[in-house]
């Protein structure tokens, strides 16, 4: 988590595990597929959290 980005101010912390981007299941998916979903977001994420 970048210090000072939206992810930290919204409490984002290192160490968290991301269950879903946006709804779509994490678990099992590339890293590629991940930053493409991040992409595809837009201006709005809806990330669900492991803390």
């Amino acid at each position: 988590v970048n210090p000072g980005s939206k992810a930290e101010r919204e409490g984002v912390r290192e160490g968290d595990l991301v269950k879903t981007i946006n709804d779509y299941k994490a678990e099992g998916i590339t890293n590629s597929k991940a930053h493409s979903l991040l992409r595809e977001s837009g201006s709005s994420l809806k990330l669900g959290l492991l803390t």
